[in-house]
């Protein structure tokens, strides 16, 4: 079980906490920066957390921000089509885009376990399963903000705007992993 994988990592990077400073989602999508300043968004309660934990949110973040890219029309970007049978497939811009995002991820684990860990090869199950668990319950908030506005009640849902693009983020956030 993960939680049994959690507790049975034992490299002091993996099991010494750091102080977040409130940084609780320190994901791509929340972190903006430029040649001189960086802004940080979602802020939350400073606590203590595990190295493994804290960097859940920014490796999911990988993926998240496919569900989260913005078109010119300000709705987020559709990353599924339906073929005739109306199966869901990825669109052709997301199949070119997907592989850059693995490999991006896939180096950053790298290093990150090099770098943080020593090596210690244990930690990346550990960190790939927190980044899944993630995406998951990402996927089930998003349905959830989308049953909230209306979704699947007609009645409640003609004057809400871009209500369906939860539904595919959704999607983005369970099936990209």
């Amino acid at each position: 079980s993960l939680l049994e994988l959690a507790l049975s990592i034992d490299h002091p990077s993996a099991t010494n906490r750091i102080w977040t400073c409130g940084l609780t989602d320190g994901g791509l999508h929340n972190i903006f920066l430029n040649e001189e300043n960086l802004w940080m968004f979602d802020l939350g309660e400073p606590s203590l957390e595990p190295i493994p934990a804290f960097l859940t949110k920014f490796l999911m973040s990988f993926f998240h921000a496919l569900g989260m890219e913005d078109d010119e029309k300000g709705d987020w970007v559709v990353r599924f089509e339906q073929d005739e049978n109306g199966k869901l497939r990825l669109t052709d811009t997301t199949k070119e885009l997907l592989p850059k995002v693995i490999s991006s991820f896939n180096i950053t684990v790298n290093r990150l376990i090099n770098e943080l860990f020593d090596g210690y090869e244990k930690v990346r199950v550990l960190l790939v399963r927190y980044v899944v668990t993630q995406l998951i319950s990402d996927s089930a908030f998003c349905i959830e903000k989308w049953r909230t506005k209306g979704g699947g009640d007609e009645s409640r849902s003609d004057h809400q705007y871009y209500l369906e693009k939860w539904l595919w983020r959704a999607l983005v956030c369970f099936r990209l992993f």
